[in-house]
């Protein structure tokens, strides 16, 4: 009975440990690809910036 317990908590230890280092592999990529410059995120940026004068013409 005792080596099951032990088992289980080793489970969900390495499920934890599994969990958090994914969360910080998430976290490095997301912020790589948020800094990474596309064509559509160019795209966006200018027609943000032109949106307001745009709508005057409407």
């Amino acid at each position: 009975m005792q080596n099951k317990n032990n088992n289980q908590k080793g489970t969900m230890t390495k499920i934890r440990m599994n969990t958090e280092l994914r969360n910080k592999l998430f976290n490095k990529i997301k912020n790589v690809f948020e800094n990474e410059d596309t064509q559509e995120k160019e795209a966006f940026l200018q027609a943000r910036e032109n949106v307001d004068q745009q709508y005057k013409k409407c």
